[in-house]
């Protein structure tokens, strides 16, 4: 049976390859803008949520000219993305929801933690 130490490390291991995955976006995200400093499209970018990064990223891409091999590359990336979306919102906030709040409590050492989560 697994332990707590055993999700622990998944968990950083998704969250590292998760990251990655959004590194990887910005630099298409750059390379694809139409026009801004490096700065200014970072912190634009990284000022959003995961979802929203994905449709800039989209955006970005789908009016650069990239050759057919390569946007055929980028669709299934997209579908890719698109897939993980939920996955990783269920994993990382705890539920699934493109835009929702919740108010839950959480059981800690000294009694309950009331949280509100907010998700976009």
């Amino acid at each position: 049976m697994a332990t707590l130490d055993d999700l622990h490390l998944a968990m950083g291991c998704f969250l590292t390859e998760s990251s990655q995955a959004e590194n990887v976006m910005f630099s298409i995200y750059y390379v694809c803008a139409p026009s801004g400093s490096l700065d200014g499209l970072f912190n634009e970018f990284m000022d959003q949520t995961l979802g929203t990064n994905i449709r800039m990223v989209k955006a970005a891409s789908n009016g650069y000219p990239f050759c057919d091999e390569h946007r055929v590359i980028l669709v299934d990336a997209y579908s890719d993305l698109d897939a993980l979306l939920p996955k990783r919102n269920f994993i990382v906030h705890g539920f699934n929801a493109s835009r929702s709040e919740r108010t839950t409590s959480l059981p800690s050492p000294t009694g309950s933690v009331s949280v509100r989560m907010i998700i976009t």
